[in-house]
Parts: structure tokens; sequence; C-alpha cells
């Protein structure tokens, strides 16, 4: 028998992995054409909450497996979404926030119709996640959290940006 769960915890490390090696080509090449970074203080504090999140979930996989359902199937939909976001914005995509000042902040694809479509996106995987594996004091603890550190990042995203134009 397949463990589904094991399966999609192995994914979103592999998926985390190659976005953190994306983001540090992106950051690097960024900061060479004079881009800074702004407010690091609270990145590694992201990176811990992220690494606890998968570190729950892979011991959940094996102690649980998840069937094929609407809840996993919003989740690899939103899959598409988060590339959909990497796609629209290109070399400015990190981890971190970089801020080319004389560049405008992009205004197509998703980013057309949401301010932050990636944080949206990030908090309904999280939402999900917790659906998929039926854990709902989960959902609660790391939901809770999740959105309390985005408006904490998206603050400081937009305070990083103000004096940017959008295109």
């Amino acid at each position: 028998m397949t463990n589904f769960g094991l399966l999609l915890i192995l994914y979103i490390v592999f998926s985390r992995i190659l976005e953190l090696f994306i983001s540090y080509r992106n950051t690097k090449k960024l900061l060479k054409l004079g881009a800074k970074e702004h407010f690091k203080f609270h990145y590694y504090l992201l990176v811990f909450f992220h690494l606890t999140v998968i570190v729950y979930f892979l011991i959940k996989s094996l102690e649980v497996d998840i069937n094929l359902d609407i809840n996993l199937i919003v989740f690899i939909i939103l899959q598409f979404f988060r590339l959909k976001v990497h796609l629209d914005l290109g070399k400015y995509w990190t981890t971190r926030i970089i801020v080319l000042e004389k560049t405008p902040m992009i205004n197509n694809g998703l980013y057309k119709h949401f301010k932050h479509p990636n944080y949206l996106i990030v908090i309904i995987e999280i939402f999900f996640l917790c659906l998929i594996f039926k854990d709902i004091l989960a959902l609660l603890f790391f939901s809770t959290i999740n959105i309390f550190l985005i408006l904490w990042r998206i603050f400081y995203e937009e305070r990083a940006n103000k004096n940017r134009g959008r295109f």
C-alpha cells in the first residue's frame, strides 16, 4: 500500500528545497544589480515556522495515511497557483524582502488581481494541509501563527516597497 501522506510531504520538502535554490539564485542576481535586503531579522523565524510545519506533518504522515479527497485536490490545484506566482515574479521572486528601488512593482498575472497572491496561497496551503491530515488542532495552531507571520511579513514588505510604483 502506498503512503500518499508521506509522498505529499516529500513533494513539499522537494519543492521547498527547489524554491530555496531559486530564491538564492535570484537574490544574488538582484543584489548584484543594486537591490537591498530589508528587514532580514524576521526571515529565520519564517523558515523555522515552515520547517516546524513540515516536520510535524512528516511525522504525522508516518502515522496516518491520507486518501484522495477534495482537500488533497484543492492542495494540488494550489500548486499551480504557486507556480504561477513564481512565473509572474520571474527573476524578482525570492523568499526574502529584496527591493530593487528603481524597478516598479509587478502588476501582471495574479498580481493584477491580488496584491499578495503568494501569501494568500500559503495561508490556504497550510489550512488544507491540516484538513488533508484531518488535524483540527494543527489547523488552529498553525493557521493562527501563519496568519500572524504573514501579516507581519506584509507589513515589512509594504514598508520596504513604499516608494515603488507598479507596472
